[in-house]
């Protein structure tokens, strides 16, 4: 049994930032005129890259790993689609928090909170006992629901369960298609953190696992700077499971990833609010000799469940097992909150 511990890692941007991802673009006015907006977060694949770039020693100038190098992070880029990478002192990652200060942790809101109610503290639907037949059976569905509130897209904290929808801000810059100059423009829209909030999240490493700290690491396709910060020590945590749900009910609390079809998950639950996003793979060749601008290859195109989602699931043993993934879990993906202090 090897000894382990655990990491916190602090990102924060330095300037606004821009984080790509599957179809984050728009066209606006004909085929050339386009608006691109980034993510508001990284995800759990960036993370789980920035803990292997802190583990590495000594960059190279070709960008190959030494032999500790692999000893320490392992040998090969994550992707969810291949379970047979190696990770070296790395056993996993937690899902992505957003951290306000020390110590005032948020989650992705739940999407079940009632918005009607116009209250910012996390208000779920109660009452559950609207039925409809389906070509799967029975389905559940809140009364309390109102169509045009529509669905909850915040940040929770665990603190005092308060709801945050302020928390990023579009910036928006113009350019020109070089290629198309006469014809083609472009606007970007790079997110800026809400101030005094840092992106977080918490790492189990072996006892003997080298971590570099207080860099700046380079995320996304425009290479935006972030401080990195690696914390650890006896009081390093990761915050507990909060009493937010009902009895029955689980919640993502990271992106998840399902070999098969969704809809088989989606169809076995008494109930769903979920929402599903494309997400591309990407990884890094680490070979001697490769040029540095091949280094980064696009994978497979993957349909993730969003975080944030939640289900009533029919057979409660049966969606645990149909959701546990422990290679995803290695990256923090597939992470649920099961049943909670609720009702």
């Amino acid at each position: 049994m090897r000894n382990s511990k655990t990491l916190q890692i602090k990102l924060t941007p330095l300037e606004p930032y821009f984080l790509g991802g599957e179809r984050i673009f728009e066209f606006v006015g004909g085929n050339r005129h386009y608006f691109i907006r980034s993510l508001n977060t990284p995800s759990q694949t960036t993370l789980f890259g920035v803990l292997r770039y802190l583990g590495i020693a000594k960059h190279s100038n070709d960008f190959t790993l030494s032999g500790e190098d692999v000893i320490n992070i392992g040998k090969n880029s994550y992707a969810l689609s291949d379970q047979s990478g190696s990770y070296g002192r790395i056993h996993k990652i937690s899902p992505l928090y957003l951290l306000e200060g020390q110590d005032r942790y948020y989650i992705r809101a739940p999407f079940d909170h009632n918005l009607d109610a116009g209250v910012k503290q996390y208000m779920p639907w109660n009452n559950y006992s609207g039925e409809i037949q389906t070509v799967h059976g029975i389905r559940r569905y809140p009364l309390d629901y109102k169509a045009k509130a529509g669905i909850v897209d915040g940040w929770l904290c665990l603190s005092d369960k308060t709801i945050r929808d302020d928390l990023f801000t579009g910036i928006t810059q113009t350019g020109v298609d070089k290629k198309n100059r006469k014809e083609a423009f472009f606007k970007r829209e790079y997110k800026l953190l809400a101030s005094g909030f840092s992106f977080t999240f918490f790492a189990e490493v072996d006892e003997c696992f080298t971590c570099h700290n207080n860099t700046v690491v380079f995320l996304g396709q425009k290479k935006s700077p972030f401080t990195a910060e690696s914390i650890k020590g006896p009081r390093v945590k990761e915050p507990d499971q909060p009493a937010i749900l009902r009895k029955g009910f689980a919640y993502a609390r990271s992106d998840v990833y399902i070999k098969g079809d969704i809809k088989d998950i989606y169809k076995n639950c008494l109930f769903i609010c979920a929402q599903d996003r494309d997400f591309r793979e990407f990884i890094t060749i680490y070979s001697k000799g490769v040029r540095q601008l091949n280094r980064y290859k696009k994978n497979n195109l993957i349909k993730l469940i969003s975080a944030g989602s939640v289900f009533w699931p029919n057979d409660y043993d049966a969606f645990k097992t149909a959701v546990d993934n422990p290679h995803a879990s290695v990256a923090g993906f597939n992470q649920f909150y099961y049943e909670g202090a609720g009702q």
